[in-house]
């Protein structure tokens, strides 16, 4: 009967005599190697975790990023629709100051188009950074 058996780790071949005393000695030397698993494990896990913070704290910027904007539109809106109550309410001629309040008019919208623009472009850049699901 055979008393030798084989025991492979990682890339280590070792043959073993159960009946000697090098027993101990595998065993020592198969706990350092578990102890080098375990550190490249922990390792790849503290990666995974600095790059999922990383992550986290961009999306976290994006979001602060689009709330800010999303809540400045709202007080934008409201001056443009005053605006534009405001030039419906006049007496019927169109004065200087009427031309004045419609390229104010004209300008701000603008303004405001360019921000919905910002807030889209900040929506999909925030999609782009969100893996799919699944």
């Amino acid at each position: 009967m055979d008393t030798t058996q084989h025991l492979k780790v990682s890339q280590l071949h070792i043959i073993v005599d159960v009946g000697s005393e090098s027993y101990s000695l595998l065993l020592c030397h198969i706990e350092h190697l578990l102890q080098a698993m375990e550190q490249r494990i922990m390792t790849k896990i503290s990666e995974f975790a600095q790059r999922q913070a990383e992550f986290y704290r961009a999306q976290g910027e994006a979001v602060d990023s689009i709330v800010s904007s999303v809540s400045g539109l709202t007080g934008d809106f409201k001056s443009l629709s005053d605006q534009i109550a405001a030039l419906q309410a006049s007496s019927g001629t169109f004065t200087p100051e009427d031309q004045a309040a419609m390229d104010k008019l004209e300008a701000d919208t603008a303004a405001l188009t360019s921000r919905l623009t910002s807030v889209s472009t900040e929506l999909r850049a925030l999609d782009a950074m969100t893996p799919p699901v699944g």
